[in-house]
């Protein structure tokens, strides 16, 4: 791939400062023209696929930088992801595509005028499935928060949770639920396998949690329930340990959307 950096357009600086500034403005502790000093050290292709825009495609590379710095930042960074969806959707559907392929039937890619990307990640690689549901139930639903996930969910097996989530989800959503079982694949995958694997995937050196689930370890995953992960009978406990569950899928779901966005080989032709 032949990599292009910002600096290779000196007629864009201003253009690129402006752009940081119209989306910080408000937020006293950055400043564009230092912002637009880091843009500078990140590379990237110049793709041949329509639209073919340079200005646009180096001001979608301008906003995946700034979706990247603020990260750490939820409530900018959905603003900016909103903005990317709507404003540079033929450089995003394809980077969605060529990502996610790998954990849906090529064949059964719906073409969907709205974005998908965000329930592919949190399904395919959000981390371990029960944290993953409980992310579903709070965010995807109406009157689910944690307190009642604890109490209504505990006892249930992971299997049946991810049921239950489906059938409201479609109720709610008016999505058809032959769509949903679809999208839902990829974690109906991760039920099948054990927490062992899941270990081995996402990793994990917390002695508490091995300590918790050593029970569990050889167990296939749709199979245990939730009460299995939490390590404590309070309900008031479990409803916090589902918050954290939470907080850290989402902090997951968007360092792992800003990295397929970042993969510059999604933007060439193959």
């Amino acid at each position: 791939m032949n990599y292009k950096k910002i600096s290779d357009f000196p007629q864009y600086r201003n253009r690129i400062i402006g752009y940081f500034n119209a989306r910080i403005f408000r937020l006293e502790d950055l400043n564009a023209e230092l912002l637009y000093i880091k843009f500078e050290k990140c590379s990237f292709v110049i793709p041949d696929f329509p639209p073919g825009n340079l200005d646009l495609w180096l001001r979608y590379q301008a906003h995946i930088f700034l979706l990247d710095e603020l990260k750490n930042r939820s409530d900018i960074f959905y603003k900016l992801y909103i903005e990317l969806i709507y404003n540079f959707n033929p450089f995003y559907k394809k980077a969605e595509f060529e990502h996610y392929k790998i954990h849906f039937p090529e064949q059964l890619f719906f073409n969907l005028e709205f974005s998908t990307a965000s329930l592919r990640t949190l399904v395919s690689e959000a981390g371990y499935p029960n944290r993953v549901l409980c992310y579903c139930f709070k965010y995807l639903l109406t009157e689910w928060p944690s307190i009642r996930i604890a109490n209504e969910l505990s006892t249930s097996q992971l299997d049946e949770a991810l049921d239950l989530l489906k059938k409201e989800y479609s109720e709610e959503s008016g999505i058809h639920k032959l769509f949903i079982d679809y999208m839902f694949l990829p974690l109906r995958k991760s039920l099948n396998s054990t927490l062992n694997d899941c270990i081995q995937q996402y990793g994990s050196d917390n002695e508490s949690f091995l300590q918790i689930t050593k029970h569990i370890l050889n167990t296939r995953i749709g199979s245990t329930k939730l009460e299995d992960y939490f390590g404590a009978k309070e309900h008031p406990k479990r409803a916090h340990m589902v918050s954290v569950w939470c907080e850290r899928v989402k902090k997951t779901l968007i360092r792992k959307t800003v990295a397929f966005l970042k993969d510059q080989r999604y933007y060439i032709k193959a």
